[in-house]
């Protein structure tokens, strides 16, 4: 997916506060469970952005630009895991890693605060000094290969006049996980209590505020609970990548031609 945006990323810098460099999530199997999990997250965009994946055995994401990223290495802690348990926290993967192992760079929704922020719409979890909430909905995922779950979103709080420019700016990084998928009242999820989250801090919005719901990258460790074996950064631990969130906005819609 990321070769969408091959020519921007080449050279490309950080411009102005809001443009800072972009983290990922990073999933890492072996290969026999590594593509039908691709499919899955391609089946499944709004929670599994996948922004690339690595040749098999490889442990370089943006292999076709003059930065390649090393998931090895570009992340402070990571989990190693055994279906859903973790049974350890390494500070890298060097000597995790098999030439049968792919690694899967999936965008993350926390990167485009920084836009919002930036086109001056407030957040509530910012500006309480909060984490970001994360809930399990009842909407089920796709199902391809092994692999299913209910959708995960993440939770921002917005006043209701500027969730329309939430919306547009959100929607210009797809492989960020694009704009919301629901607008509004949690209870169409299936969400009985905002303030009962799976992660971070549940908020409560103000009768001037409004909800607004994410894909989250947390479904996919739902979806893979079941496997063997299987690795990823750690929670609030993200791949770190030398790309600005600008080389993977889309033009904006509402600009005159």
């Amino acid at each position: 997916m990321f070769r969408m945006f091959s020519s921007r990323l080449a050279g490309a810098v950080a411009r102005g506060t809001g443009d800072r460099p972009v983290g990922l999530n990073v999933f890492i199997l072996p290969a026999d469970t590594a593509y039908p999990f691709i499919a899955w997250c391609y089946a499944n965009y709004a929670s599994g952005a996948v922004v690339d994946f690595s040749d098999r055995g490889s442990p370089l994401l943006f292999a076709d630009t003059a930065t390649p990223v090393d998931v090895r290495t570009a992340a402070a802690r990571y989990d190693v895991m055994k279906a859903d348990t973790c049974s350890r926290t390494p500070a890298d993967l060097i000597a995790d890693w098999s030439d049968d192992l792919v690694a899967v760079g999936i965008g993350c929704s926390v990167v485009v605060d920084h836009a919002m922020t930036a086109a001056g719409i407030g957040l509530k979890h910012i500006a309480r000094s909060v984490a970001l909430a994360v809930y399990e909905t009842a909407v089920p995922t796709r199902a391809v290969g092994p692999f299913s779950a209910r959708q995960h979103v993440s939770m921002r709080i917005v006043k209701k006049a500027q969730a329309d420019d939430a919306v547009a700016v959100t929607g210009r990084y797809p492989v960020l996980h694009g704009a919301p998928v629901h607008v509004g009242d949690a209870a169409e999820l299936g969400i009985a209590d905002l303030a009962k989250p799976v992660l971070g801090a549940g908020l409560m919005p103000d009768d001037d505020e409004i909800c607004l719901f994410w894909g989250c990258g947390v479904t996919l460790r739902a979806a893979l609970s079941g496997t063997v074996f299987w690795m990823a950064n750690s929670e609030g631990s993200l791949v770190a990548t030398p790309f600005p969130i600008s080389a993977f906005r889309t033009p904006d819609p509402r600009a005159p031609s």
